[in-house]
């Protein structure tokens, strides 16, 4: 399987190191600095006004994935239910 979109390496290589598919707080937080950087804001947390093609930037980006298949899905959520666990 390629792996296309540079979301997709960077998910791909952070699986390769850490073998957890969950991002830590510091690359949480970096994550929200580069969306903040492309879009002059973040518009998971911050409310605003989206220019239409603003919208349809990110409507492709979306498109690219990363996605993943239903037993992906699940297995992640098992691991993170785990680790919630175990704090």
């Amino acid at each position: 399987m390629e792996i296309k979109t540079i979301e997709k390496k960077r998910v791909a290589s952070f699986l390769e190191t850490t073998g957890n598919p969950f991002p830590t707080w510091k690359e949480m937080q970096q994550i929200r600095k580069e969306r903040t950087s492309r879009y002059g804001f973040d518009p998971a947390t911050e409310s605003g006004t989206l220019s239409i093609g603003q919208l349809t930037n990110m409507i492709r980006e979306a498109e690219q994935g990363p996605f993943y298949t239903l037993e992906d899905g699940k297995r992640m959520i098992r691991q993170w239910r785990e680790q919630r666990q175990n704090r």
